[in-house]
């Protein structure tokens, strides 16, 4: 019950928002997902070319927005999903800095097989503080009704979700991938020629002890040449080889969860674990989001790129790695951990700016000058 909800443990999801870094070599922290279903709506006729003029003033920058093109007819549901996956992932670049507050309104128009979709008035979380003050209610909403909150996550598409308390163990979940290698989805898709993947997901809910786990089924097929597809939670395969997601708006959230690109900081963590990459399930790496999509077979799955698994990465719920993290030699830590070539804690930024200087003369700037490169120096905060 909330009741029983520790106040340091509030204390300590608000976390650390006072380091500000810069990258000599460029280290992204990203991930392939977000947090919302951005424009759920169908393909609407009525509304095709509704708005043409503000869709050409968009694309000549002469109104705020940002539009993605798809070859294919809008009235194909797989067009128009991709169509909106590929502006959601430019939404989620847009918005990187903090994450997406609105996703504006949805315009589209289609010119025989060549098709436009557009967002205006878009809106990004203008602070971190903004963020920050959220934050704590995701992890209410957790201890208070934990089995509400693993149903509504089920509902984006998810086969099963369990909690796990304050464990990283997640093995519950690979059980049940386990199980659901003989499920009618499995079948399916290896009756339509596809690869079967069950995807372990581990997450929290900005708490240490609102750790969850949940299992994401994916089914990849080639359709065409080179070309493949991965269908999530359910799909149908049709007579000229394409195909179609599922039309239920919620199990298609965990499939754009699952591609759109994001930091992780504060931010749900929709990476797939590696069981195989280590003995110890509290110790699993996480794979290649876009390489693990796309794997047509168990030998291509295993040659994934997987990262090892840190506890001090984006784990400050764990008071431990926050008491770690922030104390001494909290900048070399933060260097090690996330690798970052300088930290400082945030204020003067003048340190920082003096290090960018320092680096255009480093072995790493004359090389990449050498070769022929630009060499720039990210500032972060």
């Amino acid at each position: 019950m909330i009741s029983d909800v520790n106040p340091s443990m509030i204390s300590n999801m608000k976390m650390v928002s006072w380091i500000s870094v810069v990258l000599v070599l460029l280290v992204q922290i990203t991930n392939v997902s977000s947090v919302v279903d951005y424009w759920s709506e169908d393909y609407d006729t009525a509304k095709n070319c509704k708005s043409e003029d503000l869709i050409i003033e968009i694309k000549q920058n002469k109104t705020q927005g940002f539009c993605e093109e798809e070859v294919g007819d809008l009235s194909d549901e797989k067009v128009f999903q991709n169509c909106k996956l590929n502006m959601a992932k430019t939404l989620g670049s847009l918005c990187r800095s903090t994450t997406v507050e609105q996703a504006g309104e949805l315009l589209y128009c289609k010119n025989n097989m060549q098709t436009v979709c557009c967002a205006r008035n878009y809106n990004c979380t203008k602070t971190w503080d903004t963020i920050s003050e959220r934050f704590v209610d995701k992890a209410i909403s957790f201890l208070k009704d934990q089995d509400k909150f693993l149903a509504e996550e089920k509902k984006k598409g998810y086969a099963s979700c369990h909690s796990l308390n304050s464990s990283l163990d997640a093995s519950i979940c690979q059980q049940d991938c386990t199980k659901y290698e003989e499920s009618d989805f499995a079948k399916k898709c290896k009756n339509d020629e596809g690869y079967f993947k069950c995807c372990v997901r581990r997450d929290k809910a900005n708490c240490h002890e609102c750790r969850f786990c949940c299992t994401l089924l994916m089914c990849t097929l080639r359709i065409g040449g080179n070309e493949t597809y991965t269908a999530f939670s359910a799909y149908e395969m049709h007579a000229n080889t394409t195909l179609q997601d599922s039309k239920d708006e919620n199990e298609n959230k965990a499939k754009e969860d699952f591609y759109l690109p994001s930091h992780m900081y504060k931010q749900p963590d929709y990476r797939c674990l590696n069981p195989d990459s280590n003995e110890d399930p509290t110790k699993w790496g996480a794979y290649n989001p876009n390489q693990f999509a796309i794997a047509l077979s168990k030998k291509e799955q295993e040659k994934v790129t997987t990262y090892p698994f840190n506890n001090r990465f984006l784990n400050f719920e764990d008071p431990e790695v926050l008491k770690y993290m922030t104390g001494k030699n909290k900048t070399q830590k933060w260097r090690e951990v996330f690798g970052y070539d300088f930290a400082s804690k945030q204020g003067d930024s003048g340190d920082v700016l003096k290090n960018c200087i320092k680096a255009e003369s480093s072995k790493f700037a004359k090389k990449c000058k050498k070769r022929g490169g630009l060499f720039k120096c990210c500032v972060a905060k």
